[in-house]
């Protein structure tokens, strides 16, 4: 096994150097010499250009795929923004009518209602508690995933991935800021006599002397002062987050055209 081995060895090295004379006589030779020598050259340039173009061929592959990643978290992050928007528009929807409800249980507090201790008094006010408990997370997944995976270097646009970063710090703040300046106005009015969402005036009768008393206590003025404190400032944060957003979907559009 050893010696047929070491016979192959020594034949191979025996052709190579056979190939090896008889180039070096061919290149030595005067005939031979240019023709083998531009064959050589010749053909080391095509293996180079060959390199060159499978190099620029691959970049041209990975730039695309980055391109085509990147356009796929711009469509994503702009249907977040969309249905932020329509998610933030409801809590305007809903606005009036809070306040109103806050209104009707400061007139009642003060004695100036002039409807009576009646179901529809009790259900005005228990609108007061819309939103008490603090509006819907908005929805962040692909800028999570973004952030998470360390993709938002697929967005090249230096400009766009500012205003990105911009927006949602902003968003945020305003959920952590809004869930500090809650207040019980809703467990309080809820403690009275249960509320219905949808404004079902299906009320226990026996409920509306307990809560019409409730209703005179000085914390529950306290508390409607707390809680329009609380909608006036989520009224402002929600206004500036639309426009915010409204901004930043245009931006992205933009940026998507131009793909």
């Amino acid at each position: 096994m050893v010696s047929s081995q070491a016979s192959t060895s020594k034949d191979r090295l025996i052709f190579s150097m056979t190939i090896l004379s008889r180039l070096y006589s061919r290149l030595t030779s005067p005939s031979g010499t240019a023709v083998y020598l531009g064959r050589a050259l010749g053909e080391i340039a095509l293996i180079v250009l060959g390199i060159l173009i499978a190099i620029q061929v691959d970049n041209w592959n990975q730039n695309r795929q980055e391109r085509q990643q990147e356009q796929r978290y711009i469509k994503s992050l702009l249907e977040d923004l969309r249905f932020d928007m329509t998610r933030s528009s409801q809590w305007f929807d809903r606005f009036d009518a809070k306040v109103a409800g806050l209104q009707a249980g400061k007139d009642y507090y003060f004695g100036d209602s002039t409807g009576g201790e009646t179901p529809q008094l009790l259900l005005d006010i228990g609108m007061g508690g819309m939103g008490s408990r603090g509006q819907a997370l908005l929805v962040t997944p692909t800028f999570r995933e973004l952030i998470s995976t360390g993709n938002l270097r697929y967005i090249r646009d230096d400009k766009v991935k500012a205003e990105i970063l911009e927006y949602y710090a902003y968003k945020e703040f305003m959920e952590a800021y809004t869930g500090n300046i809650r207040t019980g106005f809703a467990d309080y009015v809820n403690a009275s006599r249960p509320f219905s969402p949808g404004g079902s005036l299906e009320d226990d009768e026996r409920d509306l002397p307990i809560a019409f008393a409730r209703f005179k206590r000085p914390e529950f003025l306290e508390l409607i002062n707390q809680e329009l404190t609380f909608a006036y400032s989520v009224n402002r944060i929600m206004g500036q987050q639309i426009e915010d957003g409204q901004s930043l979907i245009a931006l992205l559009e933009y940026y998507l055209d131009s793909f």
